[in-house]
């Protein structure tokens, strides 16, 4: 029964009817107590009485009261009176946006305005875990300050259930139902799939169709004729701007996984459309890869000649770089002054550092940097330091001998300031300091095990080279992200959570700014050196920038003049793939995505891996007989490095849930309760479980030993016993199939090498690798150990187990084309025929272009 004027709900009375708005009567109000006008949604009697309706009202509060954002309606208050269930929302003078439709397509730059805003509204509600399932003209309104978008009711939460939410959310998705309104539907709605975000970029897409052409993008003269419409024809073309074509059609692709995978995505796109007439990038179009460097070079030139010349409003200048012929980049940094690029590139399965100045045609490799990874520029653009065999280095970019400066077991980048200092990571240990001219290093900031912290990462140095920024890898969100740091200091200052390296960059009026990436969009964000803190906003300065995902780093870097330079992929996009001894693809398992440490169950019909998301890390597990893809672990926080046991009954793990990772049993088969192994102050990871003796061995983060490898029986009282326990990291034990040795990796020497001892330690060891080497193998009988190098190779050492152990030469046995580092892990079968790993996707180990960007900062500032 409708309300009339006067009545009251609570501190409300009601004013005039306002329409329908959902399933809901939308009533204009008086809040008694504010002052206010308020809009008053009321779910009828006869739909109050349904279990499912009722739902949908609660749940469409509950979706709106999590959202705050300027062009998201404002939910007030939610209240009951008189058996009468409503909500209180602003109050919004404006027309809807079917109501301004209704009078012919919108102009092009209010609609692009309303668009946008609508997209980011969206985008807010994505990021909160909330898919909107109901966007159409009726549903925004268009007010004096902007669109709003409004009318959650079927709005589905992805976040996880609350203790009565779990019910509601079963009567909302029950399978089969379809929710929303038709013409606005994807596709798999109609199938009553389940809608995630894309299902509202579809209907989203439909929507700018309609503000562009003033027609609906699929029209029927009967349900079934719209529902033939929506599954199998395309809308006719709209007339527009042919960027904003290609945009609405991907939106309405009839395949999810073919429309863009994020609204930001498309939030960004319509960005670029509106500053379209002021950002035409350098096109560049070669037939062979050096004839591209040529093309480069001359655009290059030109896009220097327009960046340093005085102009009132400089052009954004976007060019690609090719790598040299046969080969692809990994990483990629320009110097201070903006002259010269090193990049590490892989050519014929082997990785070294080149350096090329912008005006040459030729890239030099620079001899001597043999598996180099991650460099960096000296600050006069004179030296480039990286990392290679275990060590800190750094060499002539003119060309020269590469001199060592220290040891590094777990390298992660490193920076150099104007006063000499290199500050490095050593990611166990923390960042270090050693003058730039060698010299003994000293700890600059120590990994903090207490507060959660499993290791530092990617340091950067700010202009005045005393301050810095660098990363945090934590057990928990609250610890994970960036910081702001000081020499002399061991304050921690955390700027953002984002799971991002951080890059310095001052914009040509003297801003600075921190740079990262968020879903493959490089953003940046004012900065406060003075104070330590951000001072401003984040906004986009470049898409598709790559990002090694499993070590959260960009490939992006930034001269001192401005120049960004990046390249494009996702590093972090992984297969598990069976490879054979001479490195051939023979399958993939499973999908891609950023999969981990694959590890083979001892009948070889099972596979376990890590799959990471954010912070969040699960273990699955594959069946390869079966070909089916099983979650293992639902714990929100980090599930890492599964170990089977022998008979393959059940896998350890590390988790956690409680601070530092601790371990934990679990039946393989996902029947009952995990348990707890083993609980103390520091990290821990298994690695190896011993047959018959019900032993497993582990290395555990020792903030004074660094790390050290114990054993602990799965039964009795679980005391752990140390198997090696010194100054140096000892890790990833493995008993040999006899239980008398173990292989392990150690950086004793100044660099990661494989050994093996006895076991017990008798005080015998053997070095199994020459050149460095981690996450040693056995093969099934002991004749042979396998490990990896850091530059990606995959070697075999023969082994003849016995009274007296002898090792033989190793065996290159081929090159994964990735580099890899001490806490990745490999598995292989019985035979040692067949090898598992995580490996980039094939279509993303070819040969991958860089992009430089003139003039970046023009781009937000239009």
């Amino acid at each position: 029964m409708p309300l009339t004027p006067g009545t009251t709900l609570g501190a409300y009375e009601i004013l005039n009817a306002i329409g329908a708005g959902g399933m809901g009567e939308v009533y204009r109000a008086s809040d008694k107590r504010l002052g206010r006008e308020v809009a008053i949604k009321i779910l009828p009697e006869h739909i109050a009485k349904r279990a499912d309706l009722r739902a949908r009202f609660e749940n469409e509060a509950r979706a709106v009261a999590s959202l705050k954002h300027p062009n998201i309606c404002t939910l007030y208050d939610i209240g009951s009176h008189d058996g009468i269930a409503y909500m209180v929302m602003e109050y919004m003078e404006g027309e809807t946006l079917a109501e301004r439709i209704s009078k012919g397509p919108l102009p092009f730059e209010p609609m692009l305005t309303a668009a946008k805003q609508i997209a980011d509204a969206l985008d807010r509600a994505h990021r909160a875990g909330v898919t909107h399932r109901d966007i159409k003209p009726g549903n925004v309104i268009l007010t004096k300050d902007g669109a709003k978008v409004l009318d959650f009711g079927l709005a589905k939460s992805t976040a996880k259930p609350g203790p009565t939410e779990e019910t509601l959310t079963a009567v909302l998705t029950t399978e089969g139902t379809i929710l929303g309104t038709p013409q606005y539907m994807a596709p798999e709605q109609f199938e009553g799939k389940e809608a995630d975000a894309r299902s509202d970029i579809w209907a989203f897409g439909a929507v700018l169709y309609e503000m562009a052409s003033g027609q609906k993008a699929f029209q029927g003269k009967n349900y079934s004729s719209l529902l033939g419409a929506i599954l199998s024809a395309d809308p006719p073309p709209m007339a527009t701007a042919p960027a904003l074509e290609k945009l609405v059609k991907r939106c309405l692709s009839k395949d999810p996984d073919d429309r863009y995978q994020s609204i930001r995505d498309v939030l960004l796109d319509l960005r670029v459309i509106t500053n379209a007439r002021v950002e035409e990038p350098v096109k560049l179009v070669a037939a062979r890869p050096w004839a591209a460097w040529a093309v480069a070079i001359a655009a290059t030139m030109a896009a220097a000649f327009l960046f340093f010349r005085p102009a009132e409003a400089p052009q954004v200048i976007t060019t690609s770089l090719n790598p040299p012929e046969k080969s692809s980049f990994n990483e990629i940094a320009i110097s201070p002054d903006g002259k010269l690029l090193a990049f590490s590139a892989t050519t014929a399965g082997q990785r070294q550092l080149y350096v090329r100045p912008l005006h040459s045609l030729a890239a030099q490799p620079l001899a001597g940097t043999e598996e180099a990874q991650y460099p960096f520029w000296s600050p006069d653009s004179r030296w480039v330091g990286f990392f290679a065999q275990g060590k800190l280095k750094k060499i002539e970019a003119a060309g020269g001998p590469a001199q060592s400066l220290s040891n590094v077991a777990q390298p992660r980048g490193g920076t150099w300031n104007k006063d000499g200092v290199i500050l490095y990571a050593d990611f166990a240990a923390g960042l270090l300091r050693v003058p730039a001219n060698g010299g003994t290093p000293a700890s600059a900031l120590s990994v903090d095990t207490k507060r959660g912290e499993v290791g530092l990462r990617w340091p950067v140095f700010l202009p005045d080279g005393r301050t810095y920024l660098y990363q945090v890898r934590g057990n928990s969100p609250e610890v994970a992200g960036f910081y702001f740091g000081r020499l002399g200091g061991d304050e921690r200052t955390r700027l953002s959570a984002e799971l991002s390296s951080p890059v310095f960059a001052r914009d040509p009026k003297g801003a600075d700014h921190v740079l990262f990436v968020r879903e493959s969009t490089l953003m940046a964000q004012p900065l406060d050196p003075r104070k330590g803190a951000l001072a401003g906003d984040a906004f986009p300065l470049a898409e598709k920038v790559g990002v090694d995902l499993q070590f959260s780093r960009s490939f992006a870097s930034v001269s001192d003049l401005g120049a960004l330079v990046f390249t494009s992929g996702d590093g972090g996009n992984r297969e598990l793939v069976w490879l054979d001894r001479s490195g051939k693809r023979q399958a993939r398992i499973g999908e891609p995505g950023n999969v981990q440490t694959p590890a083979l169950s001892p009948d070889e019909k099972t596979v376990a891996f890590n799959i990471a998301g954010g912070q969040a890390r699960d273990i699955w597990l594959y069946d390869l007989v079966r070909g089916v893809a099983t979650r293992f672990t639902f714990d929100p926080g980090i599930d890492l490095y599964p170990v089977w046991s022998p008979d393959g009954g059940a896998i350890v793990y590390s988790n956690n849930r409680e601070g530092a990772l601790d371990l934990y049993r679990k039946s393989a088969s996902g029947a009952g309760k995990e348990e707890l192994l083993l609980k103390s102050p520091n990290s821990k990871y298994a690695s190896d479980w011993l047959a018959g003796a019900g032993v497993i061995l582990y290395h555990e983060n020792n903030p004074k030993s660094k790390f050290d490898i114990w054993a602990i029986p799965t039964g009795g009282d679980r005391k752990p016993v140390p198997v090696l326990t010194t100054e140096f990291n000892e890790m990833g034990g493995v008993f040999s199939p006899d239980g008398k040795y173990i292989a392990y990796q150690s950086d004793e020497s100044g660099r990661v090498e494989v050994y093996v001892q006895t076991y017990p330690p008798s005080g015998a060891k053997w070095q199994v690798s020459k050149t460095g080497g981690f996450g040693p193998r056995w093969r099934r009988d002991g004749g042979e150990i396998y490990f990896q190098t850091t530059g990606g190779a995959m070697m075999a050492v023969p082994a003849v187990i016995g009274a007296a152990f002898r090792l033989g030469t190793p065996e290159r046995l081929f090159e994964t084309g990735v580099t890899s580092s001490a806490f990745d892990r490999f598995s292989v079968t019985a035979d040692g025929n067949r090898f598992l790993l995580a490996l980039p996707v094939q279509e993303n180990t070819g040969p991958s272009s860089a992009t430089m960007v003139l003039n970046v900062f023009e781009r937000a500032r239009r």
